[in-house]
């Protein structure tokens, strides 16, 4: 269901006068970055003591959370492990860039809030650098990268992401 990004699309009309063929370029662009993050993210959790199924699921869940409880458990296990595990502040930097990038482009919301989400994802990620996180934090700020992702998805009219995730990559997963 796309009722979850609904809320989020309404009162965004500030577009920017681009041409549309630079649009269409840039999303194609950040489609194509978006499961390679995503994998790399999936990389991390298997190495550091996930599943590789668990991961699967884990990552495979994120247009779905908003919808299914036992999802966000999950990604919120795997959030943990990201923690523990000491995640690379570039790395989490990138998740945040990326979605920046694409809520910019898909014009979902004003420059303030992209701004706010990108902000909060980075100080978060200094603080798994420093592996100075609490758990409550790691919550706040794994809801919001789904919701980014959840609304980008959305927006894209991607039905599920396993679309742009399955295939050989996937099974490539590292456990």
């Amino acid at each position: 269901g796309g009722a979850g990004g609904a809320g989020a699309g309404a009162g965004g009309g500030d577009g920017a006068g681009g041409g549309s063929q630079d649009e269409a370029t840039l999303r194609q662009e950040l489609l194509a970055t978006l499961p390679e993050t995503i994998l790399d993210a999936g990389g991390m959790i298997s190495k550091n003591g996930l599943s590789e199924s668990l991961a699967r699921k884990s990552l495979l869940s994120f247009p779905k959370y908003l919808e299914d409880s036992r999802s966000k458990v999950s990604t919120i296990v795997a959030a943990g492990k990201w923690t523990e595990a000491g995640t690379g502040e570039h790395q989490v930097q990138r998740m945040a860039g990326i979605a920046h990038a694409l809520v910019g482009a898909a014009g979902m919301v004003c420059a303030a809030r992209v701004q706010s989400m990108s902000k909060r994802l980075q100080d978060t990620a200094k603080a798994f650098a420093t592996r100075q996180v609490s758990e409550v934090q790691v919550r706040a700020a794994t809801a919001v990268w789904l919701q980014v992702a959840n609304e980008l998805l959305t927006a894209m009219n991607s039905a599920d992401i396993d679309d742009l995730v399955a295939g050989p990559e996937i099974c490539a997963l590292s456990s």
